[in-house]
Order: C-alpha cells, then structure tokens, then sequence
C-alpha cells in the first residue's frame, strides 16, 4: 500500500463481514447503518445476515452449521453485490469468503448508484479521509510528528533514551 494517500479501505473500498460492531459494513472502521444512507431493506437484510453468523457459532465461537459456509457466502455476496449497487461506481465493496479464507471478491456497480443517499454518504465519508490525510500530512511536512487515533486520543513519540545520560 503507498504511504502517501490514505488507506483505500477509508476512500476506495468498503467492506462487507460481521466482526461484533453493531455492523456488517465498514470503511476504515465500522459504519453504523444510519450512518450508510443504504435502504431501509438492505439494512435490514443485512442485519439480518450478521444475525445468522452469531446464530451460526458455538459458545467457543466454532461454526456450527446452522447455514453451511456456502449459504453464508452466498447471502454475504450477494448484499455485497447490492451494496456495490446502491453506492455506486466509486467505490468497491470486498467480501471475504469465510468458506475459502483466501477468496476475496470486489464488486462494483455497473452503472450509477441507485440510491444517492449512499452515493453521498460514503463520499462524504472518504472526502473527511482525504482531508485528515493532507491536515495530517502538512503537520507532519511542518514537524509535527503526533499521531491521533479514531477516537481522539493523541499519540506522541518519545525520543529515545540517550545512552550517555544515565
């Protein structure tokens, strides 16, 4: 990945897996649905989905093939896919087979978004990325070296101890 742009899983490439979030959906970090813009039906199916896979796992968190892995991939691609549709062409959608670990697929509409409202929310979303990036990139350009988390917490070097102090 190159190190002056931001990352494309916050600009380029939303992805589509459940991880306790309260979300399936994520670019850069989880997105709350009401935050996505998608449609009514679509979040419902996929939080729908999401349900299925804790349904699916044990207590030691192993599937326990109440949807085969293949069913679970399919659903999974499938709102992938109508979630590509509905953002648009400007970003793809990556899902991760949990069937085939390595299988990765990217989907992205054929056409224009089908719903605007997530069209607009995402590239919002990757616009406020693209900005922090270059805030971040002009601090560092002028010294500055501080990191800040998602959360607000910031994060300094510390220099290293010199040997000859002690």
């Amino acid at each position: 990945m190159r190190t002056d742009e931001p990352s494309p899983y916050a600009t380029r490439i939303v992805r589509i897996f459940p991880d306790y979030a309260d979300s399936v959906v994520w670019f850069s970090d989880p997105v709350p649905y009401d935050e996505t813009g998608l449609t009514a039906e679509l979040v419902e199916r996929l939080a729908a989905w999401e349900t299925s896979y804790y349904a699916a796992l044990t207590d030691t968190f192993e599937w326990s093939g109440r949807i085969s892995l293949h069913d679970f991939d399919r659903i999974g691609l499938a709102l992938a896919h109508d979630v590509a549709e509905e953002i648009g062409p400007d970003v793809e959608v990556e899902y991760r087979s949990f069937e085939d670990s390595g299988a990765v697929a990217l989907a992205r509409a054929e056409g224009e978004a089908t719903n605007p409202d997530a069209r607009d929310a995402f590239a919002r979303r990757a616009q406020r990325e693209r900005e922090r990036w270059a805030a971040l990139r002009a601090r560092r350009s002028e010294g500055a070296e501080t990191a800040r988390s998602a959360s607000g917490a910031e994060f300094r070097p510390v220099p290293p101890e010199d040997p000859s102090a002690s």
